[in-house]
């Protein structure tokens, strides 16, 4: 006897031209959490090098690393997200990593 499976094939959203993750984990992060950075990355994604930066930069705040909604290859290119539940921490890492507040 044959399985069929009826839920439809994976597509790529980087296939789609690129999307905000409009679900899951991020979206969640975002609401819950005030002070939300957009940072601009290559079209490959998080560099090593920054993506260590970053994480020592939570570290060093005594914070977990909060990930907001990602971005790839839209019409204003990729991105990461970071949330923060202060002002003042947000404004620091845009101070040492760029980047701009979205609410």
């Amino acid at each position: 006897m044959t399985e069929t499976h009826d839920s439809p094939p994976y597509v790529s959203r980087s296939w789609l031209g690129g999307d905000h993750d409009r679900t899951g984990k991020g979206l969640q992060n975002e609401r819950s959490y005030p002070y939300v950075v957009e940072l601009a990355v290559a079209a490959e994604g998080l560099d090593v090098t920054l993506s260590r930066r970053i994480m020592i930069f939570h570290k060093l705040q005594s914070i977990q690393p909060k990930h907001g909604r990602r971005n790839f290859g839209g019409p204003k290119g990729s991105s990461y997200r970071w949330c923060f539940s202060d002002l003042a921490t947000a404004r620091a890492f845009i101070a040492q990593f760029g980047g701009a507040l979205c609410k």
